[in-house]
């Protein structure tokens, strides 16, 4: 009887675990226009994005209020006779981030039995699937400290008065008893400098502190100067000689632009603008711009993997998850056929969507 009772209870278990569900896994590509409703867990696969960085410098070059004596007075050639402004880049930097690819999107859900898919979703961390990587903004410029001053540019005009007193000889005629007498009269008065005279006295100054400070530094003077007086009197000079050689201010722009390569591409060539030296960034071509463009050129490194069928669309699977190996790029920023940089990246979205079996939970 207990024989029979144990056989009985080994066929309820084999029957019942013939009868248990099996653990099932399915996940299904979401394409455009699908009509099932999404239940589950859905997630999308990461694709690669660039954020490009510029920096601008524009340099205000502003005439010296003497520019037409430095010649003439200090022998100075080629001093810059009107205002101006130049533009040149002086820096780039090119940085990738992940976002997720909105042609990319799966559905995971269980069709039978029970699993926990928390550790499998593990995968974002690797960038292989969309993990919530914070997305970047839209295209900014910002101004950075090193803008030119507000007021006046030029202070140091002369050390000598503005004015200057003239004495003139005026004749006043006397009537007397017999005749007209005529009687010189001394006036004073103050006469304002003319321009050519203020720049003789700066110009004379600038001989006149070269020729002190040599004398100081040779010892044949004999008062004691240090290294700090020996520096003021160049800075002194230096003031002195913007007067006829201008002054140059440089202002710093920051630029950022934010694109993302095509998946479908083997090269593509993107142009972000036109750079004028005399003007900076323009829209429209002008006679010395250069455009600024940017080549992205697949390697094909996942070439092997991928098949024939490009518009095939993706089965379901079961106890499978879809993700996506990644390929290299060749990346090249130029200006007017002048590299400027050049790198090679990671470029998810060049790459080949496999899928990836699960293992069913016990």
């Amino acid at each position: 009887m207990k024989q029979t009772f144990s056989v009985i209870i080994l066929f309820l278990l084999v029957i019942s675990s013939c009868l248990a569900p099996e653990n099932i896994v399915q996940t299904r590509p979401v394409y455009a226009g699908d009509t099932t409703a999404l239940s589950g867990y859905t997630y999308g696969l990461t694709q690669t994005s660039f954020k490009l960085t510029l920096e601008l410098v524009k340099t205000r070059t502003i005439r010296g209020p003497y520019y037409r004596f430095a010649e003439r007075l200090l022998n100075l050639e080629d001093v810059p006779a009107k205002n101006s402004n130049s533009y040149a880049i002086s820096n780039v930097v090119l940085e990738s981030y992940y976002e997720v690819d909105p042609g990319q999107y799966y559905q995971v859900k269980q069709i039978s039995g029970y699993n926990d898919l928390s550790p499998l979703l593990s995968l974002g961390h690797e960038g292989l699937i969309y993990h919530h990587h914070a997305a970047e903004g839209a295209q900014t410029n910002n101004l950075l400290p090193g803008s030119s001053p507000e007021g006046p540019l030029f202070t140091e005009l002369s050390m000598e008065k503005n004015t200057v007193m003239s004495i003139d000889t005026f004749y006043k005629t006397i009537l007397t008893d017999t005749s007209f007498v005529r009687v010189p009269v001394m006036k004073e008065q103050l006469i304002v400098k003319t321009f050519d005279e203020k720049a003789s006295e700066a110009a004379d100054f600038i001989l006149e502190l070269r020729y002190e400070r040599y004398m100081m530094l040779t010892g044949n003077n004999a008062t004691l100067v240090s290294d700090y007086g020996v520096q003021r009197l160049d800075e002194i000079e230096q003031d002195y000689l913007e007067l006829f050689i201008g002054k140059s201010f440089d202002e710093k722009y920051r630029y950022t632009f934010y694109f993302t390569p095509s998946g479908d591409e083997v090269f593509e060539n993107i142009e972000l603008f036109e750079f004028s030296k005399s003007r900076g960034i323009v829209e429209e071509g002008i006679p010395d711009s250069d455009v600024l463009s940017l080549g992205i050129r697949n390697t094909g490194k996942t070439e092997i993997l991928k098949n024939q069928e490009k518009d095939a669309k993706l089965p379901v699977m079961s106890n499978a998850l879809y993700y996506r190996v990644p390929d290299l790029a060749e990346i090249e920023i130029s200006l007017g056929g002048r590299t400027l940089l050049k790198d090679r990246c990671q470029v998810n979205q060049f790459g080949k969507v496999l899928s990836l079996p699960i293992t069913p939970a016990e």
